[in-house]
């Protein structure tokens, strides 16, 4: 499980300088390279996130009913709402996950044109 991404380069200022000296050299094969490296990185980052707060949502709401059971309907309806804000977060973060799956492929089929351009393939 991984819950905050892993710059390329150590931190965010030297991911975007690799990238910045990659664009200025025009080097797309290396620019294609290393966005793969970065999109995997942000996709598999979104795709744990969004299962912490999957398991997050269902041990709250067994807490939740466990609480009933006990006839302590206070700390329920807390349990409740809480469970029901970390299932929103889950469904923006997986709406999120979804344009960013369509940001990359569409960057990946731009970067693979200019490749072709540039290399008459």
């Amino acid at each position: 499980m991984k819950i905050f991404r892993t710059y390329i380069g150590g931190n965010k200022k030297n991911e975007l300088l690799l990238f910045k000296q990659i664009i200025d050299n025009n080097n797309w094969v290396k620019y294609l390279e290393q966005f793969v490296i970065f999109s995997n990185d942000i996709i598999l980052t979104y795709k744990s996130r969004i299962y912490f707060f999957k398991i997050l949502c269902n041990v709250l709401f067994i807490i939740s009913i466990l609480l009933t059971l006990f006839q302590q309907y206070l700390q329920f309806i807390v349990l409740f709402v809480i469970s029901c804000v970390f299932y929103y977060i889950k469904i923006k973060i997986t709406q999120k996950l979804s344009r960013i799956l369509l940001l990359n492929e569409f960057t990946i089929n731009t970067i693979k044109i200019e490749i072709r351009r540039i290399y008459n393939m």
